[in-house]
Formats: structure tokens, C-alpha cells, sequence
């Protein structure tokens, strides 16, 4: 249903990006290139979503997300979830 990014690049590096990946992952219950149990979200690694400034970044389908922290991550899913 939405493939989620999470961007690797080196400018989001430096921001924390390592530790949103992590996270993401965790958050998820799943790794790179793969998909949750329940269908909702595939995880997959970005190498530059063009916001380099203001990371870690990541991308949610369409929807670009900047200044990504673990919980704003949590947030952004639990608000997909219960999207229709």
C-alpha cells in the first residue's frame, strides 16, 4: 500500500539518519526491500530525496518528510494506518 524511504545519503547521515533507519526498521518489523505482515508498508532505502538541509528525510509514498525523528516516524505511520 505505501512504500516507505528512508533516506541514506551522506547529508542525512550526518543528521541521524543511521539511527531513524534503525529505527524504521524496528518500527516496522521488517528489513530493506521488504514488506510488513500486515501488506500496509515496504521499507526501502533512498540514496538522495533532494532535501539535503533538513534531514534525515524520508518518503512516504508520494509525501516527502523532512526533520525525521524516531517519533515523528512513529506518528507519520500510525497516520497511514488509519488513512483509508
Amino acid at each position: 500500500k505505501y512504500v516507505v524511504q528512508v533516506c541514506r545519503a551522506e547529508a542525512c547521515q550526518a543528521r541521524g539518519s543511521a539511527a531513524l533507519e534503525a529505527h524504521a526498521k524496528s518500527a516496522l518489523g521488517c528489513e530493506y526491500h521488504a514488506t510488513t505482515t500486515d501488506g500496509n508498508f515496504t521499507l526501502e532505502p533512498a540514496y538522495c530525496l533532494g532535501h539535503c538541509s533538513v534531514g534525515p528525510n524520508i518518503q512516504i509514498g508520494d509525501e516527502l518528510y523532512a526533520r525525521v525523528s524516531p517519533e515523528r516516524f512513529d506518528d507519520l505511520i500510525s497516520e497511514k494506518r488509519g488513512a483509508k
